[in-house]
């Protein structure tokens, strides 16, 4: 849905443009609606940040300062709304993160976080025809890698994870050339090792088995970022890469809502799946 259009439905639901801006990286746009209650009227704001491009650490830190700007200059209560839309790929879990960073207890649970695709960039689409192989990256969790190996059968793809296919005589790095002719990569992150400034031993961090990140820039490498998913197992002390921006991260939740997720990536990508079998 073209950027217009967007904001054509918010004027169809009663909301008026009241202000514009821009950063460096994205267009801000903040939209007022009158509520009328039975003792008083209060007025409903809707903050709406375009990105046209993907969504990199700048941009996510210019996200941050707008989202900040308005919200000093503006009386909100607990019923405000920012809805975050942007066209190229997006890093929530990163985005998140700095969220929680970066706004006070009040603020946080002041606004409701909604991200929306506008559209999927063609470069996104599957570039290997009608394959249903999916790539399962894993390390030590194996409840995980369990987890999402029968949600994609669900789906009626088929996930191929490497340990479980036969060595012939191949290096690691063989068998991955082998088995890596997949349309759709899965990583899972799940805090494995710890891991030490060597200058602050005090400044312990959980990361991902070596091999997993490795195989993650593989991947990123083989397909592209945007048939790559990372999966990530929340912890205050998880240390994720850094320098992938414009590769989908999906939190890992004990909710399920992970599943939704990613057959959303799945069937935005070209693949035939019906996401009604995982629910």
């Amino acid at each position: 849905m073209a950027l217009q259009d967007k904001f054509n439905s918010y004027n169809e639901a009663e909301y008026n443009l009241e202000s514009q801006g821009r950063t460096l990286h994205g267009e801000w746009y903040l939209f007022t609606k009158l509520i009328e209650g039975w003792i008083s009227n209060r007025y409903v704001d809707l903050f709406a940040y375009y990105v046209d491009g993907d969504v990199t650490n700048e941009v996510e830190d210019d996200f941050i300062l707008a989202v900040e700007g308005v919200y000093t200059d503006r009386d909100y209560t607990g019923d405000d709304l920012i809805r975050f839309l942007y066209s190229g790929r997006c890093n929530l879990g990163s985005l998140k993160k700095k969220i929680n960073e970066n706004f006070d207890y009040y603020m946080k649970n002041s606004y409701k976080i909604e991200f929306i695709d506008t559209e999927v960039p063609t470069e996104v689409k599957l570039s290997r025809g009608a394959s249903n192989l999916i790539f399962v990256v894993h390390g030590h969790d194996r409840e995980m890698r369990e987890s999402v190996a029968r949600t994609l059968e669900k789906l009626d793809l088929k996930p191929i994870i490497l340990e479980e296919k036969p060595n012939q005589g191949l290096t690691i790095i063989e068998k991955l050339e082998k088995y890596s002719d997949v349309c759709f990569s899965v990583i899972l992150l799940s805090p494995d090792d710890i891991a030490y400034n060597r200058n602050d031993q005090n400044d312990e961090k959980l990361r991902a088995r070596q091999n997993v990140i490795f195989e993650l820039g593989w991947f990123m490498a083989q397909l592209g970022r945007g048939l790559t998913a990372v999966l990530f197992k929340p912890h205050d002390q998880f240390d994720l890469p850094s320098d992938i921006s414009g590769v989908l991260y999906i939190q890992y939740d004990r909710s399920g809502s992970w599943k939704l997720e990613l057959a959303r990536e799945l069937k935005a990508c070209g693949l035939d799946i019906d996401a009604n079998k995982i629910l």
